[in-house]
């Protein structure tokens, strides 16, 4: 699938990304549950990916 962004709609994607992911960080860091902190990592991670192909490193 590809998806065309103008400047402004790749920084605020990248912004939002940035921020989800720290609060995953967060969410992650407090949650006892082992199957929900696998299932908030693997989150995080394709996040990840996507934002490093975002800025152009993917």
């Amino acid at each position: 699938m590809d998806l065309i962004l103008d400047a402004n709609e790749q920084e605020v994607l990248i912004s939002v990304l940035t921020v989800a992911i720290s609060d995953l960080t967060d969410e992650i860091a407090h949650t006892d549950r082992y199957q929900l902190r696998q299932e908030l990592k693997d989150q995080k991670r394709v996040l990840r990916e996507i934002l490093v192909r975002l800025n152009g490193e993917g």
